[in-house]
């Protein structure tokens, strides 16, 4: 006979193993486009580096990787088997780079992404010669 200690201690064990398995999703995939954040028009050619993190066993985790660039229309596409955890950065010429995070279980992949611009600083020093800027600095 099985003392009821026993019965409980499997119940956990069962409750475990199925809460350690439940937080994957499975069949990833989602359609996004990269957009200015002042214009709003679409940045080609972006460069999106995937990361999917999904468990390999009950300790132990793995991950799936994935490169892709935007095409013409600033739209790229998403396809990972499973996972817990998605995160992609993306780094486009003229952009600050930007990292998005997503749980696949809990929130959607975003259908749009913002880059900003990088700021420059042009001085009109910059275009002068060394010897203009000594003689300037005499006068």
């Amino acid at each position: 006979m099985v003392s009821t200690g026993m019965k409980y201690t499997c119940i956990i064990c069962v409750l475990f193993i199925n809460f350690s398995c439940i937080r994957e999703a499975y069949n990833i995939t989602g359609k996004a486009i990269i957009v200015d954040n002042e214009t709003l028009n679409p940045v080609s050619e972006s460069s999106v580096q995937s990361e999917c993190f999904f468990q390999l066993n009950i300790d132990e985790s793995s991950s799936d990787f994935s490169n892709c660039k935007t095409d013409s229309l600033g739209t790229f596409e998403l396809n990972f088997s499973k996972g817990y955890k998605v995160s992609m950065v993306i780094d486009a010429e003229e952009y600050v780079q930007n990292t998005i995070v997503f749980n696949p279980r809990k929130e959607a992949m975003p259908d749009t992404i913002y880059l900003k611009r990088k700021i420059r600083f042009e001085t009109s020093a910059a275009n002068l010669k060394t010897e203009e800027l000594q003689e300037n600095n005499l006068k």
